[in-house]
């Protein structure tokens, strides 16, 4: 079998979109996943989506500068197209660390393999319990499907990137805010009527000791007011994880 460099150096390209997508998608980007297993299996996705990507190839030089700013064009491509569901992930991150700040456990931080950072043991919780509801509800297909259109919609090394992109990732960026308010401000609701309560208790009962007694309830309260808003909390993160993939085409058709 005889293999033309012209086909090696879009191979090249091909890899270099999807292995950049597949090391930042969730799931497949995760620091917990072994790099032996993200760099075979973007080479795999390479080799099935290689026929289809090298019909839509425009590059007609392949000197080395061409060939540089092609590459740099798909990895960067690759990493804006992974990067849109980590806002949804850094939303419920936050939101996590709001109730746990308000519940008194950031004494109790823990290490995040998944973010590299300390956060708070309710930020694990709904962190683990979106990267379940992420893959039960097959979300992370969309990532594969986006490798695959994405050589229909941009042919390779042929990546514009404007303005337009600038202001959708500030769109993403206002949404972790949001994510995080929507999930959040219930449960921080509760817990600041409930310090509000033991204020009052405080000054009404001075001889007792609110500060010792504040801490098991809140935690208390807070556990149980988590626990009976789990619904609430799955339907904001499926309704956030289904506007991923409007994100994500809407970036591909734009580029």
């Amino acid at each position: 079998m005889n293999i033309k460099v012209d086909e090696i150096l879009l191979f090249v390209l091909v890899l270099s979109r999807t292995g950049a997508i597949i090391m930042v998608a969730p799931v497949f980007g995760s620091p917990t996943v072994s790099v032996r297993v993200k760099a075979g299996f973007s080479f795999i996705l390479a080799l099935l989506f290689f026929q289809l990507a090298a019909g839509n190839n425009l590059i007609v030089e392949w000197d080395f500068i061409s060939i540089s700013l092609a590459v740099g064009k798909e990895i960067l491509l690759g990493v804006l197209v992974g990067f849109t569901a980590r806002f949804i992930f850094a939303g419920i991150n936050l939101a996590g660390q709001m109730v746990g700040l308000q519940m008194g456990l950031t004494i109790a931080n823990i290490m995040d393999p998944l973010n590299q950072a300390q956060i708070s043991v309710i930020s694990q919780f709904l962190g683990f319990m979106a990267l379940v509801l992420f893959v039960t509800l097959n979300f992370h297909y969309i990532f594969i499907e986006a490798i695959a259109d994405s050589f229909n919609l941009v042919g390779l090394g042929n990546a514009r990137f404007g303005g337009f992109i600038f202001k959708d990732y500030m769109k993403l960026g206002g949404d972790i805010f949001l994510i995080g308010l929507k999930i959040g401000a219930p449960l921080y609701a509760i817990l600041l009527f409930i310090y509000v309560g033991l204020g009052i208790l405080a000054r009404t009962v001075p001889q007792m000791n609110v500060f010792m007694m504040g801490f098991p309830l809140t935690i208390g309260l807070g556990m149980i007011f988590l626990g009976l808003s789990l619904p609430f909390i799955f339907e904001i993160i499926q309704m956030s994880f289904k506007g991923v993939e409007i994100d994500v085409y809407k970036l591909l058709n734009g580029i």
